[in-house]
């Protein structure tokens, strides 16, 4: 997520623990050199003699999967256990209304969840917090509409309403097992999905980048698609045969969305399909391997859209060969580097939004393409 609009949320959401009577012990984040922000609290707290940990997670799109909320969960209890501190505070952008000012018991340690509900009902003495942050929801968003004018039209005297038009929200099939993840996750289960994708992360950089191993490593990439998009998309099938008998993209999956991200990208480019190109190449890829992956394309099939991996990246001439291809033919061409992938997966782990980092590299190509 963009720097920027994580620290407008943490400024706010210090200002609500001090109007709730905490007292900021320690920000974590002002120690660079001695605190991991992927392994370390944002906050530690104390209210009433007794410390808690504080995490942070501001979303920018207006639903994300029951996975992440649980994820970051289960991370600020294993990070509490470290740090020997009995209570932590979960502070969200999102509306989790079956959460929204509940102690929770994950792993045996009590957290307590702070939803938008919870912020905006601390914040109504506060006009000015609660105009900075409805001002935060609405410029941050991703590819997503703004509340309409019915939406707001009530809003001069119902705050609560006006602020729940902008809210992120899990997604309703989701949420009604939300609860039922988080106390039935054992210490072992969570252990198990840690190492899964420690494990993933290991085996994708140590994978050799040449034509031998190219077939192992398009394996680990699909793994890694299934964990990132797979609740995005339907059946992945690998080597899908063209019909010329010719071309063969490495995946081709249909787009099943639920992220503002996926329907919007389903929608504005036309396309029930996606295609995924895997590059175990050792330099960067350049424009013949656009070409390439160009020919699995067809508006028409309402198949536009490829995501390509390119371990190492892709030279200038294959971006502008990708913006040549969206320019003229309206194929939309993405490409993801290892280091994407790998700070993708680890996000996703840690409870982040992870998907703006494709959303940056769509507005990077749409903003930068000359007529």
């Amino acid at each position: 997520m963009s720097i920027q609009y994580w620290d407008v949320f943490k400024k706010f959401s210090i200002e609500i623990l001090k109007l709730e009577g905490y007292v900021i012990v320690v920000d974590l984040h002002d120690f660079p050199a001695k605190f991991d922000a992927t392994n370390d609290l944002d906050l530690v707290v104390n209210s009433e003699n007794e410390d808690a940990g504080v995490q942070l997670k501001f979303f920018r799109e207006s639903k994300v999967a029951a996975q992440l909320v649980k994820n970051g969960l289960m991370q600020l209890a294993e990070k509490l256990a470290r740090k020997h501190l009995k209570h932590g505070l979960f502070i969200t952008s999102l509306s989790v209304p079956q959460f929204s000012d509940k102690v929770l018991d994950v792993l045996g340690v009590s957290i307590q969840v702070w939803d938008l509900a919870k912020l905006t009902a601390a914040a109504r003495t506060r006009p000015d917090l609660l105009m900075q942050l409805e001002e935060l929801l609405r410029v941050s968003r991703i590819e997503s509409a703004s509340p309409s004018a019915e939406d707001l039209g009530h809003a001069s005297h119902d705050w609560m309403s006006r602020f729940m038009a902008y809210a992120g929200s899990v997604t309703d099939d989701d949420i009604v097992n939300l609860f039922a993840k988080v106390f039935s996750e054992s210490q072992t289960g969570w252990s198990v999905q840690s190492n899964k994708i420690t494990t993933l992360v290991t085996e994708l950089n140590k994978c050799p980048a040449d034509r031998a191993h190219a077939e192992k490593y398009e394996r680990l990439c699909e793994e890694a698609i299934r964990e990132l998009f797979g609740g995005e998309l339907g059946e992945l099938k690998r080597q899908h045969r063209v019909a010329d008998g010719f071309h063969r993209p490495d995946i081709i999956a249909s787009i099943k969305p639920r992220s503002d991200f996926w329907i919007n990208l389903r929608n504005d480019f036309r396309s029930r399909y996606v295609v995924f190109e895997i590059k175990n190449y050792s330099g960067n890829i350049s424009q013949d391997q656009i070409y390439t992956t160009e020919k699995y394309l067809f508006t028409n099939a309402l198949r536009s859209i490829a995501i390509i991996i390119a371990r190492n990246g892709e030279d200038a001439g294959a971006k502008h060969a990708r913006q040549g291809a969206l320019r003229e033919a309206g194929k939309l061409m993405l490409v993801l580097d290892e280091n994407d992938i790998v700070k993708m997966l680890v996000r996703q782990h840690e409870g982040e939004e992870y998907m703006d980092l494709v959303a940056e590299k769509l507005d990077d190509l749409l903003t930068t393409m000359a007529r």
